[in-house]
């Protein structure tokens, strides 16, 4: 879809374009003569500052590509190239230049696009004009020439080109200008904010040396025969001015270019310093640079802030920031610096400042250290964090964690002797009494989840209370192993044994009915996704086994 706007400067630049090309500039002094029609740039304007469609629109609904008609009528169909040319040249050009902002590759950079299009522009043209005018006449003039002259050709061919590839090059230097960018409805471009002046000084000082060769050559050389200063006759003084016209385009597209690369890295370099001291003095940090051969120490602004001192009484050297530090990190923070110094660590300490005010920092150091050839340290440059708070925080999270071992070690004591409580009312209310039973452990380190803990507690009081009812009739003596392992990578497991009578013939915990073994179908094998085997021989057995992660965690 065309931009309205667009779309109608495109069509009024191609028809000043059009009216603008009865004004050709020719420039003749016998033998030399060349013709440059600079309102061929209009159209190419479009085309460059819109894109192909607009420079389509400029050549033909603006009329820009017709005027070889009315100015060349005696080249018939050679016309018709010609304002072909004209049409597709800018066209192609701005539709190129589009691909290029979409994908930038090497094949579409601009300066291989110019000279390629004036190439080809002049190809077509050397290549289709003696065509054209072996067919003319046209049916709109007859009287047209039949033939050109293979050299006049040739010379048509070579000033085209450099004429073409000088205006190409001159409207991509004038879209860099803010002004031209402003009126076209342009983006602005930041790095272009000092073209206009440079544009203005390169062709004003051009024009300037064009002026002093003119002068030197009718004083000198013509001896005075030219005293008209505003009449040019002299075939060289016109050569000159147009070599240093096309020059400056190109000379000035170089130079405007350089200038907008080092424009946008250092745009690129002061946002970056500006972000750097933002984080520096959001979190605290001071840059610092010593310069050990002169023992000159320079610090930014935030160090003065770190350290509470007034940056007019400060000393910029090594001996002033000793000063600074808490006398009992004073000899450990010095001899990390001479150790840096010597090489034989890096410079990274911890240490303790104490302020004009009496307040004392914690502050934490990092610095690279710069050598000569010689390997002789010459610079340090570094950087102080202030790390007050951290370390407050990191004592009382260690605080805490004491207070919370002690609680805990409390707590497991109390549970053993609670438990050793319980253990023992538990024999009693069986009827089991001295040490006529004895149990044994022999449990693998493992941390379980409450989710796992829990209906593994209730499976093993089920099953000790099976064991002290129904394992041990009368005064039988006997033991009890409890072990649990990791039986498998995943997988974990609670073997169950006692030395009694073992089970009934014929037992299977699934259809044996009580409420406590329908516990085991209903945590086991359904809650904890696991699998439990009973055995009888020698007593009775249980091997339980589930998996690891059944459960995640959810603190």
């Amino acid at each position: 879809m065309l931009d309205l706007r667009k779309a109608l400067i495109s069509i009024l630049l191609g028809l000043v374009a059009f009216a603008g090309s009865f004004l050709t500039l020719v420039f003749s002094v016998p033998p030399f003569s060349i013709s440059i029609n600079w309102f061929d740039s209009l159209p190419l304007l479009a085309a460059m500052a819109f894109g192909g469609r607009y420079g389509l629109l400029a050549t033909t609904v603006g009329l820009g590509a017709f005027y070889p008609f009315f100015i060349w009528g005696n080249n018939g169909w050679a016309c018709l190239v010609t304002c072909i040319l004209l049409i597709g040249w800018p066209t192609t050009v701005g539709w190129l230049r589009r691909v290029r902002e979409r994908k930038p590759a090497f094949w579409n950079n601009h300066a291989l696009i110019y000279l390629a299009s004036v190439m080809l522009f002049c190809l077509f043209t050397w290549l289709f004009f003696p065509l054209a005018f072996y067919l003319n006449p046209p049916f709109w003039n007859p009287s047209a020439e039949l033939s050109m002259d293979q050299a006049v050709l040739n010379s048509i061919v070579i000033k085209g080109f450099v004429v073409f590839l000088a205006i190409i090059f001159f409207v991509d230097l004038v879209l860099k200008l803010p002004v031209l960018r402003s009126v076209l409805g342009l983006a602005p471009r930041k790095e272009s904010r000092y073209n206009g002046r440079t544009f203005v000084a390169i062709f004003a000082g051009s024009l300037l040396v064009w002026l002093v060769f003119i002068t030197f050559n009718r004083t000198l050389l013509l001896e005075g025969q030219n005293p008209d200063f505003l009449q040019i006759t002299d075939p060289h003084e016109i050569i000159a001015l147009l070599v240093i016209l096309f020059a400056d385009v190109f000379i000035a597209s170089a130079l405007i270019l350089y200038l907008e690369s080092r424009i946008r890295a250092e745009d690129f370099i002061t946002v970056n310093q500006e972000r750097l001291a933002l984080a520096v003095k959001s979190a605290s940090i001071g840059i610092w640079d010593w310069d050990v051969t002169e023992d000159r120490l320079v610090w930014d602004d935030s160090m003065y802030v770190l350290y509470g001192v007034d940056k007019a009484s400060f000393s910029s050297a090594y001996d002033a920031w000793i000063r600074t530090l808490h006398p009992e990190d004073r000899g450990m923070a010095e001899e990390a610096s001479k150790a840096a110094l010597r090489g034989e660590r890096d410079y990274d300490p911890v240490f303790r400042i104490l302020r004009a005010s009496g307040e004392v920092r914690t502050i934490e150091a990092d610095a690279l250290t710069i050598r000569d050839k010689q390997g002789k340290a010459i610079r340090q440059i570094g950087v102080n964090v202030d790390i007050t708070e951290r370390k407050k925080a990191e004592e009382e999270l260690n605080r805490s964690l004491r207070e919370k071992e002690i609680l805990l070690r409390e707590l497991y004591h109390r549970t053993k002797n609670t438990m050793q409580v319980v253990r023992s009312m538990v024999l009693t209310s069986f009827g089991v009494t001295g040490n006529k039973i004895a149990v044994d452990f022999a449990i693998e380190a493992k941390e379980l989840l409450l989710d796992s803990a829990i209906p593994l507690g209730l499976i093993l009081n089920e099953l000790l209370t099976n064991s002290l009812k129904y394992a041990f009739p009368g005064d039988r003596v006997g033991r009890i192993s409890i072990a649990f392992a990791i039986s498998a990578p995943g997988i974990l497991r609670l073997t169950y044994r006692d030395d009694g009578i073992g089970f009934p013939e014929g037992f299977d915990f699934r259809t044996h009915g009580t409420l406590g073994f329908n516990l085991f179908h209903g945590i086991v094998e359904q809650q904890m996704m696991g699998s439990v085997e009973f055995r009888s021989g020698n007593g009775a057995s249980c091997t339980l086994e589930f998996p690891e992660g059944l459960y995640s965690e959810r603190v």
